[in-house]
């Protein structure tokens, strides 16, 4: 077909247009904000590691309990920052990726890294290949692509090639429901580094639609053709922030997703980095947790007295940090009490105490009240108000002051320097 023909035909150009047109749109408008919650933070997350600037003087890793812990912006008597960087539901294994992702574009290295994220993190059925979480055609996650096309035939051959499937492993459920995050924080480009084999084809696939931010943002869109320019909401009331008065309706009512975001922008530029996810629950939904919440907590004990420990992803942040010339705190957010004495707890403080023996860029800084009763969590994981006030108070109390002895800021001044509006939520 001549290119004067195709005009003949302009429906095939129309459509490509069109397609143009809305790809173009996509990616000029403020879509992040359109978007669900977990997808605002996660991009929210991402510009901010692909900038420059701000330079922090601590960075907090976790999951969503350390989420909770604020970050401290610096001042003229406290010239240090701390941001929190914590995501959740991803895992481990991505964690000393994050920390690559921070210091490839920044020039100032962070005193230390916090790990605040819970030990649970470590488990060793979070870490099975995501391509092949019931490890029916894998080994681990490192298998090259051709061991696993051995096994796709000789494994099946048992089975008369009919469909082989193992139990569902947290991973895969994790990958399920949070798949968004990884491919939200990380560019294909970033994947491919991270993945190997089987597994990299895998993500890269899941990856690619993606790219596409018509495709990316489908859901976000449709709400901004409808309303491109929504008011913006009015703040909480002050009385908000008291615990005692936290349960209002209008405390915690649910607003549309671009009313909901610019909350979560000023309560990240307010608290650098930091949500209590436990006082995101509407006050409707918190009695139904409170029925159920002791039978979450005995389920999650007994999968702790059960669960592996995996300390690979550990070493992998360490190694990455010690190759920076960046220290790494220990310091787990405190959990529920009865997971204390639970096998799988043991076990990972008897492995992470060899791992740190004899180390002078990594220690441990424990929490004055390291594990908490049941009733100061929404559920299982999830602090509530009182909770929450009590932790943050506990480490910028007791853990700070000891970490800020192990790993002194940089340059107050570089601190100083951070104080623009991009450090919590203008990006």
């Amino acid at each position: 077909m001549s290119f004067t023909s195709l005009f003949k035909k302009p429906v095939p150009l129309v459509c490509a247009a069109i397609f143009l047109a809305v790809e173009i749109l996509a990616r000029v408008a403020p879509l992040e904000m359109y978007s669900g919650a977990a997808i605002y933070l996660t991009v929210h997350r991402r510009q901010l590691l692909d900038a420059e600037q701000p330079e922090f003087d601590y960075l907090i890793f976790g999951e969503s309990k350390s989420l909770s812990i604020r970050g401290h912006r610096a001042t003229a008597q406290e010239n240090w920052s701390v941001y929190n960087f914590s995501m959740p539901a991803m895992g481990s294994r991505y964690f000393s990726f994050l920390l690559e992702k921070y210091l490839a574009h920044r020039k100032r290295k962070p005193a230390a890294l916090i790990f605040a994220g819970d030990p649970g993190v470590f488990q060793q059925s979070w870490n099975t290949p995501l391509h092949d979480p019931g490890r029916i055609y894998s080994d681990s996650r490192e298998d090259p692509l051709w061991r696993y096309l051995y096994y796709r035939v000789v494994r099946r051959i048992p089975y008369g090639f009919s469909a082989v499937r193992g139990p569902q492993m947290p991973q895969e459920a994790a990958w399920d429901s949070y798949s968004h995050r990884f491919l939200h924080l990380f560019s294909p480009a970033e994947l491919a580094g991270q993945y190997t084999g089987a597994e990299r084809i895998f993500v890269l696939r899941e990856a690619a639609p993606l790219q596409y931010y018509t495709f990316r943002y489908r859901d976000a869109l449709r709400g901004y053709v409808s309303n491109p320019r929504p008011a913006l909401p009015a703040p909480r009331p002050v009385y908000c922030q008291s615990c005692s008065e936290s349960l209002r309706n209008e405390c915690r009512s649910r607003l549309p997703n671009f009313q909901d975001n610019a909350l979560i922008r000023a309560q990240l530029a307010r608290d650098y980095g930091a949500i209590n996810l436990g006082e995101r629950i509407e006050a409707a939904n918190l009695l139904q947790y409170n029925l159920v919440r002791e039978k979450l907590v005995t389920a999650t004990r007994q999968m702790f007295d059960g669960a592996a420990v995996d300390l690979g992803p550990l070493q992998a942040i360490l190694d990455v940090a010690r190759r920076h010339g960046v220290r790494v705190a220990m310091a787990a957010a405190p959990t529920v009490d009865q997971y204390g004495n639970a096998r799988y707890y043991v076990e990972y403080r008897r492995q992470l105490a060899q791992l740190l023996a004899g180390r002078e860029d990594a220690r441990q800084f424990d929490f004055a009240r390291p594990y908490l009763t049941a009733d100061s969590f929404v559920d299982q994981i999830h602090y509530n108000c009182e909770a929450a006030r009590s932790v943050n108070e506990d480490f910028y109390r007791n853990v700070m002051p000891r970490i800020l002895a192990f790993a002194p800021p940089a340059s107050g001044e570089a601190a100083m320097r951070n104080l623009d509006e991009r450090a919590g939520g203008g990006l």
